[in-house]
């Protein structure tokens, strides 16, 4: 029993014993066999005897930061607020669909949006604060200098 154990392990001693990881690409000399959580993986070493093993899909969270960002900012600037928040959505449909990378390079273009658009509100708002100072100076000296003379 060990001797035969021993000759089917030195057969595939080049194989891992451990299932391997795979990331969103799949092996091209493999069939694949989906299920909801594992992929069945049937790589065939030679013609005889293969062997199976099972590689778990790495499942991403997904976190209501960019969607809720992309909100806040339409506040702040509303053009680049709404590009950041349709981005955010679309980010979310990926992800649903279990399309991590495209997932994630929409919201990263969605947290861009949203940068700028507060970006550019913080601008207009420290402008207009600005203007609203100076407004109100000018008008507090007309009204000291008319109201002496």
């Amino acid at each position: 029993m060990t001797t035969q154990m021993n000759k089917s392990f030195d057969q595939f001693h080049h194989l891992q014993t451990e299932p391997q990881r795979f990331g969103l690409g799949t092996p091209s000399s493999s069939a694949l066999q989906t299920s909801n959580d594992t992929t069945q993986v049937m790589i065939q070493p030679g013609q005889n005897n293969p062997t199976q093993f099972e590689v778990d899909r790495i499942s991403v969270p997904w976190s209501w930061c960019s969607l809720v960002t992309a909100m806040m900012s339409m506040l702040c600037c509303f053009f680049f607020g709404f590009i950041a928040t349709v981005m955010a959505i679309l980010s979310y449909v990926d992800h649903s669909g279990k399309q991590f990378e495209r997932s994630k390079a929409k919201r990263y273009v969605s947290y861009g949006f949203s940068i700028a658009a507060i970006a550019i509100g913080s601008i207009i708002a420290v402008i207009g604060i600005v203007i609203l100072v100076n407004v109100t100076t000018k008008v507090e000296e007309v009204l000291i200098n008319n109201g002496g003379n």
